[in-house]
């Protein structure tokens, strides 16, 4: 009797691995919610996280704001946002989908252990959306500080000579100003110290430190560092000097467009380092005789400004004077003899007051102004202008209009001659108060915060309020010019705009200069030279992360106001070309099976030429993210998709004359634009517009909408060993609508520290606002060992223990003692039992030496005692052994009363007790399957191809789970009733003339019939199937024969079908056909054998090999199965593909491959050790219960299906016995007939050595 057993390490994989160091997860399927959304309906989404660093094992807590783009009202019906979570080398880390409730969706990504560090970039998006929300998030080992501090220079840049200006601002975690604290200054420059000096904190906790910079600076490496001593407790800050050397970009931003002769001109200036960070200079503006015509400083960010009136034909050009060195001069651009100037009467539109913009022009006439925003047109107005003459127009606009407006001058024809951007404050706010219900609090004490929302009256108004307590330590880590915006900040101003930094000076009325930088900010931005007017094209190359160019590639550009969808294939160059459309903003996408998904956001410029290349990167299985619904007809990936069809000549976004129904293929094909018709798709609108669903493929990923830190349950005041710095988050808490109140509460962890409360909110009329709160958590004793990040085995340190006296009388008695594990000798040193004076903060010493042989993680405990008082902190310290990681892995198949032995060797430099085992065994496919059918349960969602590629995984789980024992009947009865859903709707799908088409139109598309009778063929094993269609279906295809052993072919391509080529497609037809039991193929089986036989696509050769096979021609399936064997690498892969009927590429390739070759194989028993090696490659292929895309998943699990049919056995009990080097590891460990889950073998590590070994199984 015989038994198959699947040896894994993690998940489904077969292997044995030897791993230092390493953790794995299995994916978690996420809710679906179609919302309704009217197309042409904009919504714009806001992100934000708890924190903005993070260390591996936290949890990072997003929350996304989904609000209207006219007035920022939130959303009236639900819906679905996807994520995605891109590492630092741009691959997808997590992803998946959760529902929008209150126009707010939130969700925490545990950060597994082994994440790499880097920065991190979360990405949301809606259905029915602008362009993706992004935040950024870094990952890293860091030590909160004890002390907050903020560098801020006087200005963005300094030369060579020039003084520098730069102040601190300290205060203390846990609230409180170090006064009088010391402050040790050194300032280097190219690596050498150019000054030094001490300056004192004062009562306000600032103190400034000013240095002459040296006269010669040969590269400009510049950085300043401050070590604040506060008693015991020391912190440095540091902060790069912004030097300026020969080198400065410097852009000029005419404030209209262009430079008009004859008039007042105001022109942007706006300059960055090297680096891309602010340059702030003073310089002039002179002619080409010299002679200066205006000066310049710049105010913030490296923006300033200047006006002057040119002359016809001079040039311009600007110098730099400071900082000094700057040598270039910089010309401005072309003064042109006519044309318009715009401005604004103010540098922002005070709210309640009317937006006046002033134009000017060299000749007489009649103009208008336009006002928008969103490319929408909010506001129009005729002009009569005198020449040279300034005329106000005067617009009284809605009193919900706020935010970055867009005017633009028309001349009479209709022509855009002048353009800027406005911004106008917003005419209502809500004021959030957050009121403790105390002064102070210790660690571990339970704090009520009450939540006040009114408006700008003080009357109270029922919000949304999105709330954050967070370690203020923590927060103020990051330079306060890149911390992340408020709510108000994001809606009114971040998404307009690009680099934007600064986000607290904008909107803060008590800033004399947030009227001015919101100018400058605006006047600044490159884009803006008409971009909703006139048409441009977008074009761009796709290549692949070894800048190899990918042909074959559907790239789709959707229009984010109108929804209109346009899709093109990349052609041999892997280039691609969107001629004639519409300016505005659009989602790019580009899509290819076994690739990831590449999305990107491009703005087309009137009457320009958009460039926009995509690098896709091989999808692997962590990142296997399925996107299962249409947009509005449109397939996945384009939110709100209006039904558009392309004509030659037509422009993307412009409305089309009525199509009649099923139009010629040349009028649906315009060049190689491919067109999607709404009303061919029969889509139920409630149910099918804008619906989105995305599997998550991360355990650690979890919908969530309120975190409260908790008490754990052996709490003690005086053991502190929790320091979560995020101790409650809340994607959206409701204040009442008549008193505007709300009420959260949660325990504080055991950190002395000032913990910050943030609070976002909005209101149903579209009122913004935010708040900010402190809970000061401290101990009238305490300690601070400030720990290192990490050290090595065999380190010895001295660890600096902070002790604090929080009370204003004297502790006597203090007392220091420590554990750690055994590998670990502490010694205290210097004097460790005097007395504290009032306040006092004082610094002990402890040497800690590691043995050579520790490493991992150790806690260590530290216990302090003065007086009365009593203070315990356990920290973990972070031991690593020295040298470098290693892995190994392997596996393999068992047989009833057989053995598996591998073999592996250990170096010699190899630190003792570093190895760590995972042995793992599954007796029957079982678990795999379970699993593969828990990650493939979804909605039946779009047209055919998209339909069948959520229910055709299910037929072949299915079939597996209908002929064995021990499933989840409430899972089968689940796959069931979706599998009889999608059977309607596929069926829905049949041509007027038979066959299959995407929406059911004619004629019908062969290659997609072909796939669609094989499903049939499949499904009718596990549900009743109508045979009649079946049989049309199948005379349909034969009607298509050309008689000459090939099918005529539909030349329409959608999606991933059609494009494969001729012999590719003939193969797989007739393929079905066969297998749905149809006979009398000679001619076509004939014209089959004759392609596998002069190709070495190893993809064609496995179809035929199975058609011959299944013919009878048993020789000449046995010739094209050697021709496979042949190229069948080692590990089971089976290479040499070239594409398939899916044009497939990369890994799902090789699996569709192999698989069929498989298939064929089983056939013939001279094989065998082929298909083992097959299967368990293919196995080993398995993540998360996929296998790459769907296509290489259905066979995949038609492959493990069928071997599982062919070797199918009576079960029996048995056990498992492991032996390293011949001798037996632990008992052995049993199993019954029943045991349906992974059997765990013992852990090996610690019994290797280094040397050569032998693992059996």
């Amino acid at each position: 009797m015989k038994s198959v057993v699947y040896v894994v390490v993690a998940g489904l994989s077969i292997a044995v691995a030897f791993v230092f160091g390493g953790l794995t997860a299995a994916p978690i399927e996420t809710p679906q919610i179609n919302p309704v959304v009217a197309v042409g309906e904009r919504y714009v989404t806001h992100v934000s996280t708890d924190k903005p660093i993070y260390r591996t094992g936290e949890k990072v807590y997003v929350r996304s704001v989904v609000l209207h783009t006219d007035g920022h009202t939130p959303m009236t019906n639900p819906g679905t946002a996807s994520f995605e979570i891109k590492g630092p080398n741009g691959d997808t880390v997590a992803s998946g989908g959760a529902q929008i409730i209150d126009s707010v969706v939130g969700f925490s990504w545990h950060i597994p252990w082994s994440q790499a560090g880097g920065e991190y970039i979360v990405r949301i998006s809606t259905p029915f959306g602008d362009t993706p929300a992004e935040r950024k998030f870094d990952v890293r080992a860091y030590r909160a500080p004890r002390l907050k501090s903020q560098i801020v220079f006087a200005r963005d840049g300094y030369g060579p000579g020039d003084t520098v200006s730069a102040s601190l601002h300290v205060e203390r975690a846990e609230g409180g100003v170090p006064t009088g604290a010391k402050v040790s200054v050194g300032a280097r420059v190219d690596n050498v110290e150019t000054w030094n000096g001490t300056i004192t904190v004062d009562a306000a906790g600032n103190a400034s430190a000013n240095f002459k910079l040296p006269a010669t600076i040969v590269r400009g490496e510049g950085v300043i560092a401050m070590t604040i001593a506060d008693g015991g407790i020391i912190e440095t800050a540091t902060k790069t000097i912004p030097i300026l050397l020969q080198t400065l970009d410097l852009v000029m931003y005419p404030e209209g467009g262009d430079l008009v002769a004859g008039l007042p001109n105001r022109v942007y200036v706006e300059g960055r380092t090297p680096a891309k960070k602010p340059a702030d200079m003073a310089g002039v503006i002179v002619n080409s005789a010299g002679r200066e015509v205006a000066s310049f400083r710049t105010e913030h960010e490296g923006r300033g400004g200047f006006s002057f009136v040119p002359v016809k034909g001079e040039k311009y050009s600007l110098r730099v004077n400071e900082p000094a060195g700057i040598k270039t001069v910089f010309p401005l651009p072309v003064v042109k003899e006519s044309g318009v100037v715009i401005s604004s009467a103010s540098d922002v539109t005070p709210r309640e007051k009317d937006v006046v913009v002033r134009i000017a022009s060299t000749a007489d006439g009649e103009y208008s102004v336009a006002l928008s925003q969103h490319e929408k047109e909010i506001a129009f107005k005729r002009v009569a202008l005198k020449a040279s003459q300034f005329a106000d127009a005067v617009f009284s606009v809605p009193r919900s209009l706020d935010g970055v407006i867009v005017a633009t001058v028309y001349d009479g024809k209709k022509i855009p001659k002048a353009e800027r951007l406005l911004f106008r404050q917003p005419e209502h706010h809500i004021k959030v108060k957050i009121v403790a219900d105390r002064a102070d609090y210790v660690p571990g004490d339970k704090v009520t915060l009450r939540i006040t929302t009114t408006d700008e009256a003080g009357k109270p108004i029922g919000s949304v309020v999105g709330l954050t307590v967070t370690d203020s330590s923590v927060l103020e880590m990051i330079d306060k010019r890149e911390q992340a915006p408020r709510l108000p900040v994001m809606v009114l101003l971040e998404s307009e705009v690009k680099e934007f930094a600064e986000a607290h000076v904008y909107l803060d009325e008590t800033n004399p200069k947030a009227s001015l930088a919101t100018d400058l900010l605006l006047g600044t931005q490159g884009w803006r030279r008409f971009a909703s007017a006139g048409a441009g094209s977008l074009k761009g190359v796709i290549t692949d992360a070894s800048n190899a160019v990918i042909p074959g590639v559907t790239v789709r550009v959707m229009n984010t106001v109108t929804g209109a969808v346009l899709s093109v294939v990349s052609d041999e160059r892997g280039a691609y070309t969107f001629g004639e459309i519409k300016a505005g903003a659009y989602r790019l996408s580009a899509l290819l099976p076994g690739f990831q998904t590449n999305t990107a956001n491009v703005r087309v410029t009137g009457f320009a030429d958009v460039r926009k290349d995509l690098r896709m990167q091989v999808a692997t299985v962590a990142e296997m993210v399925q996107v299962e619904a249409f947009f509005g007809g449109v397939p996945a990936g384009f939110a709100g998709g209006r039904a558009l069809e392309i004509r030659r000549g037509a422009r993307l976004g412009e409305p089309m004359p009525m199509a009649a129904p099923a139009p010629p293929v040349n009028q649906i094909v315009a060049g190689n634009l491919i067109a999607f018709e709404k009303e061919e798709a029969g889509f139920n609108e409630k149910r099918d517009r804008a619906g989105l669903k995305r599997i998550a493929v991360d355990a650690h990923i979890q919908m969530i909408r309120e975190y409260a830190h908790t008490l754990r349950p052996d709490w003690s005041e005086d053991s502190r060993i929790d320091f979560a710095e995020t101790v409650y988050w809340s994607a959206g808490v409701k204040t009442d609508n008549s008193t505007g109140l709300a009420t959260v509460s949660f325990n504080l962890s055991d950190s002395v520290t000032s913990f910050r409360a943030i609070a976002d909110a909005f209101a149903g009329d579209g009122s913004l606002g935010s708040g900010v709160g402190n809970v000061e958590s401290v101990k009238p004793f305490s300690i601070e060992p400030k720990i290192p990040l990490q050290i090595t085995s065999g380190d010895v340190i001295q660890l600096p223990v902070g002790v604090i006296n929080g009370l204003s009388r004297r502790l006597d008695r203090t007392q220091l003692t420590a554990k750690a594990p055994g590998g670990i000798k502490i010694t205290l040193l210097g004097d460790n039992s005097g007395a504290l004076t009032p306040k006092e903060r004082s610094r002990r010493f402890m040497q800690l030496k590691v043995g050579r042989e520790f490493s991992g993680l150790a806690n260590l405990t530290l216990d302090a005692a003065a007086g009365n008082y009593h203070d315990s902190v356990s920290r973990t310290l972070d031991v690593q052994p020295l040298g470098f990681p290693h892995e190994n892995s392997t596996g393999g198949m068992l047989t009833a009363n057989g053995s598996r032995t591998f073999e592996f060797s250990i170096p010699d430099d190899m630190i003792r007790g570093s190895i760590s085992t995972n042995v793992t065994v599954y007796p029957t496919p079982l678990a795999s399957m379970t699993d593969a059918l828990q990650s493939l349960l979804r909605q039946p969602n779009g047209c055919f191809e998209q339909t069948s590629s959520t229910s055709y995984p299910l037929v072949m789980t299915q079939q597996y789970f209908l002929t064995h024992t021990g499933v989840d009947p409430a899972l089968v009865e689940k796959a069931r009733n979706l599998l009889d859903v999608s059977y309607k709707k596929l069926v829905g799908f049949e041509s007027p003339t038979k066959g299959y088409e995407w929406f059911g139109a004619d004629p019908g598309h062969e290659a997609l019939t072909a796939y669609g009778l094989m499903q049939f063929t499949d499904m009718s094993q596990v549900r009743d199937v109508d045979k009649q269609m079946v049989a049309r279906t199948r005379n349909w295809l034969l009607a298509r024969r050309d008689g000459k052993g090939g099918f005529s072919r539909n030349s329409r391509v959608l999606d991933t079908f059609g494009g494969a080529p001729a012999d590719t497609t003939n193969a797989y037809i007739v393929w079905a056909l066969i297998e749905s039991g149809e006979k009398g193929l000679e001619r076509e089986v004939a014209a089959v054998k004759a392609s596998a036989a002069s190709t070495q696509d190893s993809y064609i050769i496995a179809l035929a090999a199975n058609i011959l096979a299944a013919t009878g021609d048993s020789t000449g399936a046995r010739q094209l199965m050697d021709k496979l064997a042949k190229n069948q690498e080692t590990n089971g892969n089976v290479r040499g593909a070239g594409t398939s009927i899916t044009r497939s590429g990369g890994e799902a390739l090789n699996i569709e491959t192999t698989a069929l070759s498989v298939l064929a194989w089983m056939r013939e028993p001279s094989y065998t050790v082929n298909v083992q090696k097959g299967l368990k490659w293919i196995v080993d292929m398995n993540k998360s219960g996929r296998f790459g895309s769907t296509q290489s998943t259905i066979l995949a699990l038609r492959t493990i299906v069928a071997y599982d049919a062919a070797h199918a056995r009576p079960k029996a009990p048995g056990r498992m016995i492991l032996s390293l080097d011949g001798k037996p590891v632990g008992a052995p460990v049993a199993f019954t007939a029943e045991t349906r889950g992974a059997i765990v073998l013992p852990e090996v590590g610690k019994e290797l050595g280094p040397g050569k070994h032998t693992l059996t199984l």
